[in-house]
């Protein structure tokens, strides 16, 4: 009577790693009682050789995965466990479709929270640059005036620098002598003529004390009051 190995359960994982150096043996308690085994062969039965042998009906042997391979592996049925458990099967949710004729205008909101936070929004702006605004604007319309006295400073500075120019010249040195001091050069002779303001003065008098526009008996009257004055 053949003896029979007690079955081992493996993951893929410590499978790729007996491939790459023996498992221990791994001792388990047998059912009803029977020893424990070794899981590896040895050489002490023979019969579980012949057993294993190719051709005596055994699976064939699996082809080596790699560790990768085999991590892997085991993440992609953990995580399709996991997601069957979690994540029942749901119905999609239908969607109604209402023809364009029975559907209802929504009304549009008159007034909005946005239009009231955009309102204070602008009155507080207004509010905090009204001053620097107003501020600005006195300051342009100050440098506005500066600018005109400025200019016209600077006309007659000018003005002046002109009549400096004159001033450093001779002859028109002489000339202002001539003109304000009655002063002469050396070997001139300088003649006044004097009576002409007289005449004009009495020439202006006689027209003012005979007016134009009196009638003509006025006119004589005035004539012979003069006449007899004179």
């Amino acid at each position: 009577m053949s003896t029979r190995r007690p079955s081992v359960p493996r993951t893929a994982r410590a499978r790729a790693d007996g491939q790459r150096q023996p498992a221990p043996p791994l001792k388990r308690p047998g059912p009803q009682g029977a020893s424990v085994r070794s899981a590896t062969p040895t050489t002490k039965h023979p019969a579980e050789k012949q057993a294993g042998s190719p051709g005596a009906g055994s699976p064939p042997p699996r082809r080596k995965t790699s560790p990768s391979e085999a991590r892997a592996a085991e993440r992609s049925q953990l995580a399709g466990a996991i997601r069957t458990a979690s994540a029942p099967f749901r119905k999609p949710a239908e969607r109604v479709i209402v023809p364009a004729e029975d559907a209802e205008p929504i009304p549009a909101k008159a007034f909005s929270g946005r239009l009231l936070a955009l309102a204070v929004v602008l009155v507080t702006i207004t509010v905090l640059l009204a001053p620097s605004v107003r501020t600005y604007l006195q300051q342009q319309a100050e440098t506005e005036a500066l600018q005109e006295r400025i200019t016209a400073l600077q006309r007659e500075q000018d003005t002046l620098e002109t009549q400096i120019a004159r001033w450093e010249d001779p002859s028109y040195i002489k000339q202002q002598a001539r003109d304000r001091l009655f002063l002469v050069m050396p070997g001139e002779t300088r003649y006044l003529v004097k009576g002409g303001t007289a005449v004009e003065t009495s020439e202006e008098q006689q027209s003012a004390a005979s007016p134009a526009d009196l009638p003509w008996a006025d006119a004589l009257w005035a004539s012979v009051e003069r006449a007899a004055t004179d």
